[in-house]
């Protein structure tokens, strides 16, 4: 029997696509069978998670909790019984691990470079490269490190692109991964894009997966040509390039809309282009009106509008305000766009140079009432997001109010320390609040805020 007739899609409560069922299937699960290590011990661990793996990375309807827990409880058992797999080994790292960071980092780079040096198929060896790089700091991961593997993680994609068993859910997550990672590293996506552009144009060339990649790169590559600096800095030369690769990614993305007018990601990228474009506002703002009624909680869409409003580009702090109230307040709107006021304020603190005034500006008593309204506003509606619980009491402790500081702080499930700074900082964070927890007197250290 094939894997395809073994494993049929579940019902409807648990969707899968059945073609990248039968891919991940094929590149776990029947790789293991083929070419991994051995043991009566833990092959039915591996089994059973190797089949729950591929069920997870399946599912449609962003609900795989079910495939998720399986995968890590059978991971844990084929790990008890000493199972040397490279493959069952890095999924351990990626879904079961509790190591502290610097753990992580040796473990995922050994993990890539065992799956590297085995008969794997490419996609597992690029999506092991990708997590890897992943791992690493924010620092390394645009060093010539981080820019190593990530060339290495798109010459495997490339290659998995080129088989005719690619599933085509598989290719776009995978391209996407990538080329979204490579925004951490100055002037590189375009290397990465090289890599995988024989065969996207080989066989994918009319599909989005291919106009989507290639428009993302396109919109890294203009943003290289103009560079870092201010508008005074850039020379014609830069500017003319920059406009004809915005041009050929806003042409590519017209295209791949007329696909697929169902994609809020090609939105998402239109307001990137625009933002380069600058062709006014009300083009920016036919995107987002699209964009969201595909997809009311696409929270990188709303973030690409607050940068459009920014004044250094389109807009005011006013503007950035208003958005963020809309935001709050429109029913239509989902998730943790409905935290967008409390962002808006904070990245209106970044276009203040002076630590001093970024300390004063979460003191005045409106900036506090907005970001109180979003917060009160997103739990009434999203009461089990405990995680957010974390944004919130760091927003308390900017603004001063240290009795809503504990209060927030006491909602943990568990304490995410790097949040903070570090255990340290929290702990007199902590302190602090028991000390003046009945007033607002004085914001928190926010001099590691970019």
């Amino acid at each position: 029997l094939t894997f395809a007739l073994l494993f049929k899609p579940m019902a409807q409560a648990d969707p899968v696509d059945a073609r990248q069922l039968v891919y991940n299937l094929e590149t776990s699960l029947e790789a293991y069978q083929k070419v991994g290590v051995h043991q009566a011990t833990w092959d039915e661990s591996v089994t059973k998670a190797l089949s729950a793996y591929a069920r997870y990375r399946s599912t449609t309807n962003g609900n795989g909790a079910k495939f998720r827990a399986e995968l890590e409880t059978h991971l844990k058992l084929a790990l008890a019984a000493k199972c040397t797999d490279p493959l069952v080994r890095y999924f351990y790292l990626r879904f079961c691990s509790n190591l502290s960071d610097d753990e992580l980092v040796a473990a995922m780079s050994n993990a890539a470079a065992a799956l590297e040096a085995s008969e794997y198929p490419p996609v597992r060896k690029a999506y092991a490269t990708i997590w890897a790089w992943k791992s690493l700091p924010y620092q390394r991961q645009g060093s010539s490190e981080g820019r190593t593997q990530l060339l290495k993680a798109a010459e495997y994609l490339g290659l998995a692109l080129n088989e005719e068993s690619m599933a085509p859910l598989e290719a776009d997550e995978g391209c996407e991964l990538l080329i979204t990672s490579t925004s951490a590293c100055t002037n590189f996506t375009w290397s990465c894009y090289e890599k995988l552009q024989p065969a996207l144009e080989k066989h994918w060339k009319e599909s989005n997966v291919y106009r989507l990649t290639k428009a993302r790169a396109f919109v890294a590559h203009a943003w290289d040509a103009r560079g870092t600096g201010y508008s005074d800095t850039v020379t014609g030369n830069g500017w003319n390039l920059m406009q004809k690769r915005l041009a050929i990614a806003a042409k590519t993305l017209e295209e791949a809309w007329q696909q697929n007018p169902h994609d809020a990601r090609i939105c998402e990228e239109m307001v990137g282009v625009e933002l380069g474009q600058g062709q006014g506002r009300d083009r920016m703002e036919l995107w987002f009106k699209r964009g969201m009624e595909i997809a009311p909680n696409d929270r990188v869409l709303c973030d690409r509008k607050l940068q459009y409003l920014r004044p250094r580009w389109y807009g005011t702090h006013q503007d950035m305000i208003a958005f963020g109230r809309e935001c709050t307040m429109n029913t239509n709107w989902r998730g943790n766009v409905r935290l967008m006021l409390a962002d808006a304020h904070e990245v209106i603190s970044y276009d203040l140079k002076n630590g001093k005034d970024r300390e004063l500006y979460f003191l005045k008593p409106e900036v506090w009432q907005d970001i109180q309204t979003a917060y009160e506003v997103f739990f009434k509606v999203e009461p089990d997001a405990y995680g957010y619980r974390h944004n919130y009491a760091r927003y308390a402790a900017w603004c001063g109010h240290w009795k809503e500081f504990q209060e927030q702080a006491r909602l943990f499930p568990s304490t995410n320390y790097a949040y903070f700074g570090g255990r340290e900082k929290f702990e007199l964070m902590l302190k602090i609040a028991e000390e003046n927890a009945q007033g607002v007197t004085g914001p928190g250290k926010i001099t590691d805020k970019k």
